[in-house]
């Protein structure tokens, strides 16, 4: 099973995109001192798989206009070819 399928994982990204839109109303102040850090602890939650889950968070938040499949084929690619340069590194 993909991890993106795991209820747990779904659960999450719904909890990133709820904390983005509640620090959205931040006070300049608050904002300063807790926004940042709160943004990134809820991102790190999510980020087994960092750069697919970044790119899938951001693309929730509407940050990314682009066709997220074609990225995320690009991101599996990535990882084929680190898993093959890793094998390689073994033998």
């Amino acid at each position: 099973m993909d991890y993106k399928e795991l209820d747990v994982w779904l659960q999450v990204r719904k909890l990133v995109k709820s904390v983005y839109v509640i620090t959205d109303f931040f006070t300049k102040q608050e904002q300063y001192e807790l926004f940042s850090q709160i943004r990134r602890c809820a991102v790190s939650v999510a980020s087994k798989f960092e750069l697919e889950t970044q790119l899938i968070l951001a693309n929730n938040l509407e940050y990314i206009s682009s066709d997220l499949n074609s990225i995320l084929n690009e991101v599996e690619r990535e990882k084929l070819l680190n898993g093959f340069i890793n094998y390689q590194k073994r033998i």
